[in-house]
């Protein structure tokens, strides 16, 4: 007989042992006694306890996973499938699935190469991979193969894991149809479009901006495109870009960046931070060539300065005007007194002197509409009749005058229920309105 059964030792300590025993036998074949032999197998019991504790584990592990853990044996056939993997499949019994081959549950495109796959698991390599599972809708695994060998290193089932990435490879698509539409947006907008990533480098240009710089992609990327910006611009520039960057804020900025042609555009760049969620992604800017309105933009101040000279020698021409006012009024006085005195003594009127009195006041008239208010608007002299009124009414009649002008036009006041008491010249509040 062999039996297995504990054993206390003469210190109390309790092992296990394997009892076996043989009997001894006549040539008559009468038992005559035993031989028996008792092995100390304590160390073996507990290999085997083990062994038990970590089958246990693995298969709670296996039956509480959130992913799919199958085994599949040497013929391609799945034996086993936990629960995670029968909700996956849309199964409610792990009978509905074990026996079948796991290459059927492959689509078409994807077979061949799950085949060679699984002829190289079955050959001892590992390998982690992507398919698309047969039927409609479509759904898509991110699975791998583990090679089990026994201790001889032979290969005898192989585990499988498999992850269902249809949300992902969906999220994917709409993302690549949504790059896909943006860069076909891109190189048709009528703008210079760029974008960098979170290392402050660029990493994209739209064909418009490649066409205004002559110059390739790969020549733009990282730090290339700064090399065309004009040396006056060049450091501020970058140091707004920073600056923004670091604190993830919009940006807007002018700068010049040279052409194909060599020549210098003027551009007006505003850059704006890329999220995906909270994570910070990057810059996009786009920039409008504003060449025209800069030039427009000097014009006019070469036109303010020319305006301010002017301005300047026609108030010094005013006040010598105005001074030389008083030649002909002073004349045309003179002229008067010495005309009413012939008449008083008795001495005909004579035409010229009318003639005479008529031109004078006719260039002084001139000179007081052409000179008298501009000089005294230029010196700041206008008088203002100050008075309380209200700025609502004064308004008010000065549009319903206008509308007695102009009856066909529309006109709609937006102004407080309440009057707007205020210290105002009503006659020059009007004129600025009209």
């Amino acid at each position: 007989f062999k039996l297995e059964y504990r054993f206390q030792t003469p210190a109390g300590i309790i092992t296990w042992v394997l009892g076996e025993a043989k009997p001894l036998l006549e040539k008559s074949g009468r038992v005559t006694g035993y031989v028996g032999t008792i092995n100390d197998i304590n160390e073996q019991k507990r290999a085997e306890e083990l062994l038990r504790e970590s089958e246990s584990r693995y298969r709670s592990i296996v039956s509480h996973s959130p992913v799919c853990i199958h085994e599949i044996n040497l013929q391609g056939t799945i034996t086993s499938m936990n629960p995670a993997g029968l909700t996956m499949m849309d199964v409610s019994e792990e009978s509905a699935i074990c026996g079948l081959p796991y290459i059927e549950a492959v689509s078409s495109e994807d077979r061949k190469r799950i085949e060679e796959l699984l002829a190289k698991a079955y050959a001892g390599e590992t390998s982690v991979f992507e398919f698309k599972a047969i039927g409609t809708p479509a759904k898509f695994y991110k699975s791998c193969f583990a090679p089990i060998k026994n201790n001889e290193g032979h290969v005898v089932w192989l585990m499988g894991i498999s992850e269902d990435i249809t949300e992902r490879k969906q999220i994917e698509e709409a993302l690549r149809e949504s790059e896909s539409r943006f860069r076909v947006m891109a190189n048709s907008a009528p703008v210079l479009i760029w974008l960098s990533g979170t290392d402050k480098l660029c990493n994209w240009f739209n064909q418009v901006w490649l066409d205004y710089t002559g110059r390739s992609m790969e020549q733009e990327m990282g730090n290339g495109w700064a090399q065309g910006i004009h040396p006056d611009e060049y450091k501020g520039c970058l140091e707004t870009y920073i600056a923004a960057f670091d604190l993830r804020e919009p940006f807007s900025m002018e700068y010049r960046l040279r052409k194909a042609d060599g020549q210098y555009g003027w551009l007006l760049d505003n850059g704006i931070p890329l999220y995906e969620g909270q994570i910070f992604k990057g810059y996009i800017g786009s920039c409008v060539d504003i060449s025209n309105h800069k030039k427009i933009e000097n014009d006019l101040h070469l036109a303010k300065i020319a305006a301010e000279s002017a301005s300047l020698v026609k108030s010094r021409f005013l006040d010598i005007a105005a001074h030389e006012l008083r030649t002909p009024v002073t004349s045309f006085s003179l002229l008067i007194q010495l005309t009413q005195r012939q008449l008083e003594n008795g001495f005909p009127f004579e035409a010229s002197v009318l003639t005479r009195l008529r031109v004078m006041a006719d260039k002084i008239s001139r000179l007081v509409v052409d000179l008298l208010d501009v000089s005294r608007l230029e010196r700041g002299a206008v008088k203002l009749n100050l008075e309380r009124n209200d700025l609502n009414s004064v308004i008010t009649e000065c549009v319903d005058d206008w509308m007695l002008r102009e009856p066909d036009r529309m006109v709609k006041i937006i102004k407080p229920e309440t009057p707007v008491g205020l210290n105002i010249d009503s006659l020059r509040i009007a004129q600025v309105i009209s």
